[in-house]
């Protein structure tokens, strides 16, 4: 629904090519599921041209459309009309959170048709275009022209549908505003700020340096004591446990010192490693929804 209404909106000419302001599916799918879909019985005039009307009452609203015979069955006039809870771009009206608009018009008219490689174009007509918010009526009138059509031209020839976007450019997608994307070789990729990486690349290496330059630690060695001289040792070990007992503290207060940049240095690089991994899921749910 977002890219219809993407085109929609943003493409003016959309009505031409058979899909209506304030519609985000062609007219053909519209009429199609109409409650009351109705051809009168007379003809009339719109200019000199004879034309077929046709009524269709449905959830997308009231429209009227006038039909040329005799040139390619184009529409040359239509008037469309939405109350009460008729979708206006896919959303119902009186939904104010959603569709805030409470009456919808929108016609069609001065139509000039060409013939283009054996086909009848419309290339210029009228938009006339009015909302209703509340106490609040807008009314816009837009005349739409085309300059020039080419009917089934070699595309691969001439770069049509190839995006003309510089490397660099920012990219919002919708479905996730939050995380930033630039474009780079004809594709939108997750943004990762430079400065963040390097400071994940010197943390990594300040790492692997105090790794290598931390000290082997000594092997301890044990004193077989005399068995003749047992009692002479037994009056001092109460003085040999404490020393020995300071000494453990004093070594291990050492080493605890010097773990503390490692360990510090360990966690920052988890947080970033964690950080890249959630960026390339997103990019990659992303992309599987797109």
């Amino acid at each position: 629904n977002q890219a219809n209404t993407g085109f929609c909106i943003g493409y003016y000419g959309a009505p031409f090519d058979g899909t209506f302001t304030g519609d985000i599916e062609p007219l053909s799918v519209i009429l199609a599921r109409s409650n009351q879909l109705n051809l009168r019985k007379q003809t009339e005039f719109i200019g000199n041209s004879e034309c077929y009307v046709i009524d269709a009452i449905g959830q997308d609203g009231k429209y009227t459309i006038w039909i040329d015979p005799k040139h390619g069955y184009n529409i040359v006039q239509a008037e469309v009309e939405k109350t009460g809870h008729d979708l206006v771009y896919g959303e119902r009206m009186g939904d104010v959170s959603a569709m805030p608009i409470t009456g919808f018009k929108f016609s069609i008219k001065n139509v000039k048709l060409e013939q283009i490689q054996g086909y009848w174009i419309p290339m210029e007509g009228d938009f006339f275009l009015e909302t209703t918010r509340g106490d609040t009526i807008s009314r816009t009138k837009r005349h739409h022209k085309r300059t020039s059509i080419e009917l089934n031209p070699d595309f691969a020839k001439i770069g049509a549908f190839i995006p003309n976007i510089p490397n660099g450019t920012n990219i919002l997608i919708m479905e996730t505003p939050s995380i930033k994307y630039i474009w780079q070789d004809g594709k939108p990729v997750t943004y990762v700020d430079q400065s963040f990486l390097d400071v994940l690349d010197t943390e990594i290496e300040q790492l692997k340096t105090n790794v290598k330059a931390e000290p082997a630690r000594p092997t301890e060695k044990k004193t077989e004591v005399p068995r003749d001289e047992s009692a002479i040792i037994t009056d001092k070990q109460p003085d040999t446990r404490a020393d020995t007992m300071e000494t453990q503290q004093e070594v291990a207060s050492k080493s605890a010192s010097s773990l503390v940049p490692v360990f510090l240095l360990i966690g920052l690089l988890i947080i970033g490693v964690i950080g890249l991994v959630v960026f390339h899921q997103r990019r990659r749910s992303n992309n599987a929804k797109t």
